[in-house]
């Protein structure tokens, strides 16, 4: 998976505080830092938070999210 250091500059790519981060994927932001390493209880960023993270910010390497067309 990534490691802290690749979470936290992820973040700081895009411009987002913890806080802002967190609330982008629907965690609290104890959490963001836990995966950060920002506190002593470390805990690996779960693939789904991280590829959601990563299309909401339009960094993913694959993959984007496109607005829904409204056919009515």
């Amino acid at each position: 998976m990534n490691n802290q250091e690749t979470i936290k500059e992820a973040r700081l790519k895009v411009g987002l505080t913890t806080k802002q981060a967190a609330a982008l994927v629907g965690v609290k932001e104890i959490t963001w830092k836990r995966w950060e390493g920002q506190t002593s209880k470390l805990t690996e960023i779960p693939f789904a938070h991280w590829e959601l993270f990563l299309l909401k910010t339009g960094e993913h390497p694959t993959h984007f999210i496109a607005e829904r067309v409204n056919s009515n």
